[in-house]
């Protein structure tokens, strides 16, 4: 599908707009995901995603712990 290919390529053009691709597919709350957006720069931006993924990372690790 040409829609598909283009946005691939979209994505793959426009850094910033990876970043949100990827920040879409973690489960982190809305706090979380306004930290991402309000991040004045993409390096902070990716900093914030980093953080809120290990964060997730760590509940997951808990409740797998508690089985």
């Amino acid at each position: 599908d040409d829609t598909a290919t283009s946005a691939r390529a979209e994505t793959v053009d426009d850094p910033a707009r990876h970043l949100w691709e990827l920040a879409v597919t973690v489960p982190m709350g809305p706090a979380d995901r306004y930290a991402v957006l309000a991040a004045p720069t993409l390096a902070e931006r990716v900093t914030v995603l980093l953080d809120a993924i290990e964060n997730v990372t760590a509940i997951v690790n808990f409740k797998l712990s508690r089985d």
